[in-house]
């Protein structure tokens, strides 16, 4: 039978059929599978392990017992005296209690010696039935054990060092690759994997990677710094096989397969296994536990690791955008380059949508759009577009300029699609001003206004701006100069006018 009809049939709760399991007092067979096979034997030994659990008697006793070292009428006895012995202390607990509150002393006023004699004098044995009075009583043997308490399993520490391996999974398989490809491409290179693909790929990958190191190393990195060696109840490291059905048992069971919200509860689940002292299933089933591995400082390795990780996928994700634009610097095209991806850019529009605006309007077509390229004497390019608009409505929006940063620094793909980054910095440009400017990326950008008779509504619903005519001769001219500045400290500052 399988261990659900088995809780079924003892009542018992899975995660105590695998204790016991665990302790040796059950041995069901394996299947093919890997699965377990419980016999009718096993059956009739929970119920008895049952039975006397509730009588009180404990693990260490009831494996003697099945050992043949103990009979059970020796067992009995015993526990049948300490059940006396303690029932005669708490008759005498009851009567002093009874005196001490009759007398109505204070604390100040009592004397404890009486009351500690009385409470500490020996017991007198219990008296047996008569007719087993004759017999020979059997010879007790007293076990020196205790009651069994939960392990300390340590939650948080099995915790936090997977935690480290997801994270440094993700940090090598993905921050990493992208800052280099970004070192040396000549487009930009963003993965941009939502938070949920995330956790699905580097979950999956640091759950493939596990039993490949530990089989060949015996640890993870995040178990090493937590002091959490993984070996069987022999003391050796799990075979590859083990370890592999141990990784899917616990995407399964551990994580559920990190789907959302369910995964919370799984891991819930599996904190309370290991609160009460209870290995969860993917070590029980396949005969695996932790040791845990002094090192000097305790889990401070561990945490600082932790936040020292979290600090270096800030700082990639930080620097990430500065690498590829100071690479692009470093092979800024040629004039015709740059006139010839501008117009492409402009071509594109016709079959590709815009998708993406500063205020996320589209912008009305201008009546006249003027771009000119020019090279300086030092190399570098200027870019410059002019738009007029005549009397008419229009929308503010910046998809040429973006375009003409993409050629300046010989990107195909727009701009507005890759870098949030240089949408804000189009954004911080003064829009009711004669003259504003910002530096963005080493490059300067100005922006020249000339407008008559229009004035600017505003709808707050979307957050947009509006230019409206008032008479027949209204007119609008923005002239926007993108201008080479170099200044190295601008990769890493924020926007500035």
């Amino acid at each position: 039978m399988n261990v659900k009809e088995l809780e079924t049939r003892t009542g018992m709760a899975r995660a105590n059929i695998r204790y016991y399991e665990s302790e040796g007092l059950i041995h069901p067979q394996r299947q093919p599978n890997g699965y377990r096979d419980y016999s009718e034997e096993d059956l009739i030994a929970l119920e008895k392990i049952k039975l006397l659990r509730e009588l009180g008697i404990e693990i260490n006793t009831i494996r003697l017992l099945q050992e043949g070292s103990l009979s059970l009428q020796q067992v009995l006895f015993g526990q049948l005296n300490r059940i006396e012995g303690e029932q005669v202390l708490l008759d005498r607990q009851r009567d002093v209690c009874k005196q001490l509150e009759s007398l109505g002393l204070e604390y100040a006023a009592l004397e404890p010696a009486p009351w500690l004699a009385r409470l500490e004098a020996p017991a007198e044995p219990p008296a047996l039935p008569q007719e087993e009075a004759a017999a020979e009583e059997p010879e007790i043997y007293h076990i020196q054990t205790e009651d069994y308490e939960p392990a300390r399993l340590h939650p948080w520490r099995r915790y936090f060092a997977r935690v480290i391996d997801f994270m440094l999974c993700g940090f090598l398989l993905l921050d990493i690759p992208e800052c280099l490809i970004n070192l040396i491409s000549a487009q930009p290179i963003q993965f941009a994997i939502p938070g949920l693909v995330r956790t699905f790929l580097t979950g999956f990958v640091a759950l493939l990677v596990e039993p490949f190191l530990l089989r060949l190393w015996g640890w993870t990195p995040g178990k090493w710094l937590f002091g959490l060696k993984l070996r069987t109840s022999t003391g050796e490291k799990p075979s590859k096989e083990i370890l592999r059905e141990r990784s899917r048992c616990i995407a399964r069971r551990g994580y559920g397969y990190f789907i959302p919200v369910y995964s919370l509860y799984r891991l819930w689940k599996s904190y309370q296994y290991i609160r009460d002292g209870v290995e969860p299933e993917w070590n029980l089933d396949w005969d695996c536990r932790y040791e845990l591995v002094p090192r000097q400082g305790g889990c401070a390795a561990g945490v600082l690791s932790y936040l020292m990780l979290n600090a270096a996928v800030f700082v990639l994700a930080f620097l990430q955008p500065a690498v590829f634009w100071m690479n692009r610097a470093a092979h800024l095209p040629d004039l015709k380059t740059v006139e010839a991806l501008y117009r492409q850019s402009q071509e594109d529009y016709v079959t590709k949508p815009n998708t993406l605006y500063v205020f996320d309007t589209p912008e009305e077509e201008p009546k006249h759009t003027d771009a000119s390229f020019r090279q300086e004497p030092d190399g570098h390019i200027t870019a410059t577009i002019t738009k007029h608009y005549e009397n008419e409505a229009f929308f503010i929006s910046y998809d040429q300029e973006l375009d003409a940063i993409n050629a300046l620094f010989g990107v195909k793909d727009p701009l507005r699609r890759e870098d949030d980054l240089a949408v804000a910095a189009f954004g911080q440009l003064d829009r009711l001003q004669p003259s504003s400017s910002v530096v963005f990326r080493g490059m300067q950008i100005t922006q020249e206004i000339q407008m008559e008779h229009l004035y600017t509504s505003y709808n707050f619903s979307s957050w947009t701006s509006k230019y409206e005519p008032t008479v027949e001769d209204a007119s609008y001219t923005r002239t926007v100069t993108i201008t080479w500045t170099g200044d190295a400290l601008s990769w890493f500052l924020p926007l500035t006018k």
